[in-house]
């Protein structure tokens, strides 16, 4: 990223990106994991090779978080689906 403008881009599309993310958390999985994508908190921001400033390091951060978030989601419901289809056998 090399200008203020290309930053503000980046973060136009971060931001679409996770307003539908957050959509079809709440659609598919319910307001909990939603809330949990959503509602990160960001103690320590790790310093990533490439950021553009400082704010552009912190969104960073909170997107690899979200990203976490998203895999444990998906973690989570898989272990539930092959619980229930266990019992269910």
């Amino acid at each position: 990223m090399t200008s203020d403008a290309k930053y503000r881009e980046w973060d136009a599309r971060k931001e679409a990106w996770q307003e539908k993310v957050q959509e079809h958390l709440q659609s598919s999985f319910g307001l909990r994991e939603r809330n949990l994508f959503r509602n990160l908190v960001l103690v320590q921001p790790l310093d990533l090779p490439g950021s553009y400033n400082a704010a552009h390091n912190r969104e960073r951060c909170v997107v690899a978080q979200q990203l976490e978030s998203l895999r444990a989601t998906i973690v989570r419901y898989s272990d539930l689906a092959a619980k229930r289809r266990a019992e269910s056998a």
